[in-house]
């Protein structure tokens, strides 16, 4: 009718038709299945916070008592991590050995397997402090160790990040790739501790972001449904009731598998 423009006639006016709305609820997440690596430097840089925070205690007794026993947690959970970057000789490839064959040696040519040399001895020299029982030379020690520790993980990041990006759009399928060259690195027993630990530091120190979610998600994307039924079970017992609301209303953590980014 004259004097009213329609809605097309409006944007042809201005360039663009009228967005179209969604209407119905957003579609669930999907699952980054290289999570269980990269935000396992994220469960790392978390323990290492509360060992921080630890050792800043001003009663020097408590402090040496609280560091003692997370930095047992933290060592235990970085042997385990740096396990599946590193494979098991004659084993499982490990996810070093994996980016040199998909990436023309990306993974030696970075020193990245070297670089966990260097970790071990300052992880080193914090044990040979801690059996002073001197909290000023534990702490720093463990300073240094924490200079040393966050470089050679953003290194790794640098590197590892942009590879897994040209893997994924080269059609690599990043899912089997967990399942079969570095998941079996984690022995059979070390999973509740690996996966628990994970859950609470990530709830935790989730710094805005949905961290627990993606790496609860990536998990049950990368189990069968025999895995996932305990896996599940592990990952409900630590996480808060609330993180645990939080993450099943955003993923059906009845299932195993699922969309894959």
């Amino acid at each position: 009718r004259k004097g009213r423009a329609s809605s097309r006639a409006m944007g042809g006016v201005f360039g663009k038709e009228e967005p179209t709305l969604q209407t119905g609820p957003p579609p669930p997440p999907r699952a980054e299945v290289f999570s269980v690596m990269r935000n396992g430097h994220e469960v790392l840089r978390g323990m290492m916070r509360d060992m921080t925070e630890a050792l800043a205690q001003e009663d020097d007794a408590k402090a040496l008592r609280d560091f003692k026993k997370l930095w047992a947690e933290f060592k235990r959970w970085q042997a385990i991590h740096a396990r599946m970057e590193d494979g098991i000789p004659k084993k499982v490839d490990g996810f070093f050995k994996v980016l040199d064959k998909e990436s023309d040696g990306v993974a030696s040519s970075n020193l990245l397997p070297e670089a966990h040399f260097t970790v071990h001895a300052s992880e080193t020299s914090v044990d040979k402090a801690l059996r002073t029982g001197k909290v000023a030379e534990v702490r720093e020690a463990y300073t240094a160790f924490s200079t040393v520790n966050e470089d050679h993980l953003k290194a790794e990041e640098d590197v590892m990040m942009p590879q897994v990006r040209a893997l994924r759009e080269k059609g690599v399928d990043l899912r089997a790739m967990l399942r079969k060259d570095i998941m079996p690195t984690i022995k059979g027993g070390e999973m509740p501790f690996w996966l628990g630990a994970a859950m609470r530091v990530l709830e935790k120190h989730h710094e805005g972001k949905p961290r627990a979610r993606v790496f609860a998600h990536a998990i049950q994307a990368i189990s069968t449904e025999r895995e996932w039924v305990q896996r599940h079970k592990i990952i409900r017992a630590n996480l808060s009731p609330e993180g645990y609301a939080t993450v099943s209303s955003q993923i059906d953590m009845s299932l195993s598998g699922g969309a894959v980014a």
